[in-house]
């Protein structure tokens, strides 16, 4: 199960490895296609695709039906010809995510106790590949954004890929530190906190509010009297207080005694400035253009909403069936989603973000499984990621409601493989 668990893990959360080792070997596409093959391989089952799995009904019909209309306008309803579409690429997109959603199908609830531990290591690759380029890079200084650099050692890939890559290695991280097994709870613990420094190194505002956006889920959903005594009585293990005494006092003199403490700072002050500045810009929409010093992000989706309101008001029919495949890159998926495909892509696109938010909501009360928890929590960003980033045609979209398809289910379908709570030992827990 390890192996399908980890070929499942490369299609969805192995972009930032993926990235790496292709900028190492100077190659292009086909160096991801071939990535994704391999994860392909790991996921063919034992017996040759003899027994094959339900899915969610509702989300697998509304990802092929926005897949479909996808397609569809991409060859039928596509500006000029569609002469600016690399065509290859946009085919291979949909083929892989069409073969990951067909392999998810022959793929066993039972891999779901694994996901995490695969989770784990490859987000940890990751996040190790990222700071040796950091550190490998003489041109990189301490409160630059993280990413991993080009050979060149000027230009860099996407601070939204090695944050993304964090959020789902410290997700992965707190759900492998229920295990009773102290090596793993070790592992689970450096990749938490390597993978909380890629975030706040990546600096990427939305990433950094989905964190506590999903800590405030997490206690509403479990910061109950029972929950809370449990935990104490846990904590006062002898083991765990012990360990909790040497980590606090590293911490103490790694931050304090250190240029940490300043530099810590300083991200925090560049963060707030940040963000006010993108709420300033971002209220624009509704108040007029402002003279202050607007952040070039928030500017540009305030640009492409009101062409978008423009169109609304002024060209309601041209939403209907929508004005073309990548007619205009508007940085607000969902809005793309209608803007280029019309109602029916608005529907397909909206609908799915609307049926599986209900599911995630249901599962952050009750986890049927390790892997339902891990997705649900990774839902959160890929839905905040809708309204402020990417294309609704990505792969980073795609491959997760493949993967949201398969496994996040009605509870009476689920396989209820409960996510286990550590029992006090002699061990840390």
């Amino acid at each position: 199960m390890n192996r399908i668990a980890l070929g499942v893990a490369i299609f969805t959360l192995g972009q930032q490895v993926i990235f790496y080792l292709k900028e190492r070997a100077h190659r292009g596409s086909e160096f991801t296609a071939a990535c994704l093959i391999i994860g392909m391989v790991l996921m063919i089952p034992p017996g040759f695709f003899t027994r094959r799995y339900s899915t969610n009904r509702t989300l697998t019909a509304l990802l092929l039906s926005w897949m479909g209309i996808a397609i569809l306008n991409m060859y039928l309803h596509a500006p000029a010809g569609g002469a600016y579409l690399d065509l290859f690429r946009e085919n291979s997109n949909y083929l892989f995510t069409l073969v990951f959603l067909l392999l998810l199908t022959y793929t066993p609830e039972e891999i779901s106790p694994h996901f995490a531990l695969m989770a784990v290591l490859i987000t940890l690759a990751g996040n190790l590949l990222l700071f040796y380029s950091l550190m490998t890079n003489p041109n990189y200084i301490l409160g630059m954004r993280a990413t991993i650099f080009y050979g060149d050692g000027e230009s860099g890939g996407n601070p939204h890929v090695a944050a993304r890559n964090g959020f789902a290695g410290f997700i992965a991280a707190v759900i492998l530190l229920r295990k009773n097994n102290l090596l793993l709870k070790l592992l689970a613990f450096a990749n938490a906190g390597l993978s909380l420094a890629a975030i706040v190194m990546a600096q990427t505002r939305i990433m950094l509010l989905c964190m506590g956006l999903v800590v405030l889920i997490f206690l509403f959903y479990n910061a109950r009297p029972r929950n809370i005594k449990a935990f104490g009585k846990t904590l006062r293990q002898p083991t765990n207080l012990a360990f909790l005494a040497i980590t606090g006092t590293a911490t103490y003199l790694l931050v304090f005694q250190t240029p940490l403490y300043d530099l810590l700072q300083n991200y925090a002050l560049s963060f707030f400035e940040s963000f006010l500045r993108a709420t300033s810009t971002a209220s624009t929409v509704f108040r007029g253009p402002s003279m202050e010093d607007p952040d070039a992000s928030a500017s540009y989706r305030v640009t492409t909403i009101g062409f978008f309101r423009e169109v609304l008001v002024g060209r309601p029919f041209t939403l209907v069936f929508g004005a073309g495949y990548k007619l205009l890159y508007m940085d607000v998926p969902l809005l793309q989603a209608f803007h280029d495909c019309g109602i029916a892509g608005l529907v397909t696109f909206g609908g799915f973000l609307y049926v599986a938010s209900k599911h995630c909501l249901r599962i952050f009360k009750n986890p049927p499984n390790e892997l339902s928890l891990f997705m649900a929590y990774f839902f959160v960003p890929t839905l905040v990621g809708t309204f402020v980033g990417g294309l609704p045609y990505d792969t980073s979209f795609l491959f997760i409601f493949a993967l949201i398809a398969r496994f996040i289910r009605p509870t009476a379908l689920a396989v209820q493989t409960p996510v286990p709570i550590a029992q006090p030992s002699a061990h840390l827990t």
